[in-house]
């Protein structure tokens, strides 16, 4: 296993990606800040909401996806944005 230059460990993954943290559309979700699961992504994860961890921009991270307003998407919690540094509009990598 590797460890990142964060002390992040990171085991194989299945998805690497980039994507921009948008808000939602829609109260009450316009207050969040949001990662979408790219389509080609999640269209191999069926429905329902899925459990997943991985690293965003190198921080290691827990979350829940769900569907809503038309994608596969996870909330990024306040603490990991603020340890991470990272605000809306930012575009980030991402390892699943």
């Amino acid at each position: 296993m590797a460890i990142h230059s964060r002390g992040v460990p990171e085991g194989p993954s299945i998805h690497r990606f980039q994507t921009v943290l948008v808000s939602g559309k829609r109260r009450p979700y316009a207050s969040w800040t949001i990662l979408v699961i790219p389509p080609d992504v999640a269209a191999n994860w069926g429905p329902g909401q899925k459990a997943l961890r991985g690293t965003i921009s190198g921080y290691a991270f827990r979350g829940a996806a769900s569907r809503g307003e038309g994608a596969l998407r996870v909330p990024i919690p306040r603490d990991l944005r603020e340890k991470a540094g990272l605000r809306r509009g930012d575009t980030v990598e991402v390892a699943l």
